[in-house]
């Protein structure tokens, strides 16, 4: 997991320092959304795999429960995260980027996820979860029905595609 972050993270630099952009996407869906691995805010192993956890389960529940095709990106530095979004958008064709981060708050495990338009940078949804932190320690999450609601609901109106 550790080369996968460098190697992303050199791919990235090198972007960035050559001035070079990936090939426009060939025929991507137009209601695509890729989920960029979310961030874990503190140094905690915990944290790590309760991001790795919610990002695989969203980009799941994206496609399965709401009908829109989702892919998991690879991890990015966290200083290159606009230009993994615009990088979504050139290289993949998705017209949005799930973002996330995951972190202590007042006691609770806190997980905040944004939806993003990839051609404006645009926020297009925002939510916020508190989960008491013995209730992370299993498989699954225990999302609220009206959190996830909500994403579906926001990619439907931003959709030029509605899917049945």
């Amino acid at each position: 997991m550790l080369l996968m972050s460098i190697a992303t993270g050199l791919a990235m630099w090198l972007l960035v320092a050559t001035g070079s952009t990936p090939a426009p996407a060939q025929s991507a869906a137009p209601n695509l959304v890729a989920v960029l691995p979310f961030d874990a805010e503190a140094d905690d192993e915990g944290l790590e795999d309760l991001a790795d956890r919610a990002t695989d389960l969203l980009t799941e529940r994206i496609r399965t429960v709401h009908g829109f095709p989702s892919m998991r990106l690879p991890r990015a530095p966290p200083e290159s995260r606009w230009l993994t979004v615009q990088q979504a958008r050139d290289h993949y064709g998705a017209p949005w980027v799930l973002l996330g981060e995951v972190r202590y708050q007042s006691g609770d495990v806190s997980i905040a996820v944004e939806l993003v338009e990839t051609q404006s940078s645009d926020t297009l949804w925002a939510a916020q979860q508190h989960i008491p932190p013995h209730k992370t320690q299993s498989s699954g999450i225990p999302w609220r029905q009206e959190f996830e609601a909500s994403l579906g609901r926001a990619l439907a109106r931003h959709s030029p595609e509605t899917p049945p």
